[in-house]
């Protein structure tokens, strides 16, 4: 589990270095508590690519689940698809170390991205 805090106008880990201990490949969920302004990115050199064109509001929480079987795009709990850009990529993080770049303008101290998976291992059958 990650969590960050985004200052304003800033790239916020361009290349930062994410551990994954687990066999299998992870997916992620993403939240995004806003204010951020237009043009949010997330992007891993896994080929996770999420683009936010509008950015999310001040007071709501953007929640982004890549998993296949329960994959959401939920604001504030209410289905959001509409927000993420056509063009996204929700793959999952590799095995050991990804590098993740975070563009996020228009963010304030109030602004929080949590990244989290859950570790799985590969069954005996």
């Amino acid at each position: 589990f990650q969590d960050v805090h985004l200052a304003w106008d800033v790239i916020l880990g361009d290349d930062m270095p994410v551990q994954i201990t687990s066999e299998v490949p992870p997916y992620v969920t993403l939240e995004i508590d806003g204010p951020t302004g237009a043009g949010v990115v997330v992007e891993a050199d896994t080929g996770l690519f999420l683009s936010i064109p509008d950015g999310v509001a001040d007071g709501s929480t953007l929640r982004i689940v890549t998993y296949p079987r329960r994959k959401s795009i939920r604001l504030d709990g209410a289905p959001a698809a509409g927000m993420l850009a056509f063009g996204s990529v929700l793959s999952p993080l590799a095995l050991g170390q990804n590098l993740l770049s975070v563009t996020a303008p228009g963010s304030s101290t109030a602004t929080r991205l949590r990244l989290s998976w859950r570790g799985q291992y590969r069954s005996l059958w």
